[in-house]
Order: structure tokens, then C-alpha cells, then sequence
């Protein structure tokens, strides 16, 4: 299982990047201002091939609406297992684990450590 942290620096690149970029590359995220963050196709096949091996789960800071933005993992590259909020949100199979949400709250952890 690979398990990737802090997407938004190590697989996408914002609009600039993408437009210098020597590779062709593909929207994963856009917001009511328009285009955002892109990746090349080469990672997009890479994560189209981890997801369809149900060996890739995103560790992701963010919130579950901003992670909804980005387009690749609800249409090309659907993680069986998301990780939101720092680990504080689970996803299985794109939909909020509620009974995740229970233990994590009955467990007393309500920190970031």
C-alpha cells in the first residue's frame, strides 16, 4: 500500500508550472475562478494504475470539500481510501466513514499529535 502525503506539492503543479511543463499535462482541480492545479499524464496513468491495484491511499491536510475539487480522484483515479483533515477523516469508497468519526471522537484523541 502506498500511502502519499501533502498531494498538493508532490503530485499536482498550479497553472504556470503546467503551461512551462516539457510534458503534456491534464486538470485535476478547478474552482469558480477557473483552472488550478494540473499533473502530467504520466502520474495520472501511475495513479490510475496504484488505485486500480487498491494500493494507493492520499493522506491529505485538507478538508473533505476542498479534496472533492480535485477532479482525478472522482473520475480518473478513484482511491478505494482516503485520509482527510490529517487523518482525522476517513473516506471509503469516496463516502465519509461515519463509524470512523465515532471511535476517533470516543478515542479522546482530539489533537493534531
Amino acid at each position: 500500500m502506498i500511502v502519499v502525503v501533502d498531494v498538493e506539492k508532490w503530485l499536482f503543479v498550479q497553472k504556470k508550472e503546467a503551461d512551462e511543463a516539457s510534458v503534456p499535462t491534464i486538470l485535476v482541480e478547478k474552482d469558480r475562478d477557473g483552472a488550478t492545479w494540473f499533473t502530467s499524464m504520466k502520474i495520472l496513468f501511475q495513479l490510475k494504475k496504484w488505485t486500480s491495484r487498491r494500493r494507493f491511499v492520499p493522506l491529505l491536510l485538507c478538508d473533505e470539500q476542498t479534496y472533492r475539487a480535485y477532479e482525478v480522484f472522482h473520475v480518473d483515479a478513484v482511491p478505494s481510501l482516503a485520509l482527510l483533515d490529517g487523518g482525522r477523516t476517513l473516506l471509503v469508497d469516496n463516502k465519509r466513514d461515519e463509524s470512523f468519526d465515532v471511535v476517533l471522537r470516543d478515542s479522546g484523541l482530539d489533537t493534531e499529535k
